[in-house]
């Protein structure tokens, strides 16, 4: 009995740890993404943009409508999920400038909706995203 305890600490951090790595609810596929952005100090709201991505239960993170596949300028540098919700960070380098975006996600199968804050130069922009699943992906 002197490993018991031994045990039942391993068992209780992999329990703890299970979360990190459950797939949130989502209908695997293409989706369409909306996003309203909102910056103090701007003298006029920016129209809503609408971007598309390939969406999986291993890849919770909305790609935004500048990323393709092969764009290495962002890195994804924090991905927890937890029931159906995920959050994220991405940082981004675009000629000597740096972004950092962290987002939280709740989705709930082939819907979602979000809310990022980006910091670049010294400015914060916050922008709400709704999804939803349109169809299979079109490109990986």
């Amino acid at each position: 009995m002197r490993h018991a305890p031994t045990r039942l600490m391993i068992a209780a951090g992999l329990l703890v740890a299970l979360p990190a790595h459950a797939a949130p609810d989502i209908a695997e596929g293409e989706w369409e993404f909306k996003s309203e952005m909102n910056m103090p100090g701007m003298p006029m709201k920016m129209p809503p943009q609408v971007f598309r991505s390939c969406m999986n239960q291993n890849d919770p993170v909305p790609r935004g409508a500048n990323r393709g596949p092969g764009d290495q300028s962002c890195k994804t540098t924090h991905q927890f999920v937890s029931a159906n919700t995920a959050t994220w960070t991405v940082r981004c380098e675009h000629g000597g400038s740096v972004s950092e975006t962290k987002g939280k996600g709740t989705y709930s199968g082939s819907t979602m909706e979000a809310t990022q804050t980006t910091a670049m130069q010294g400015q914060t922009m916050t922008m709400k995203m709704t999804g939803r699943r349109v169809g299979p992906c079109t490109s990986k």
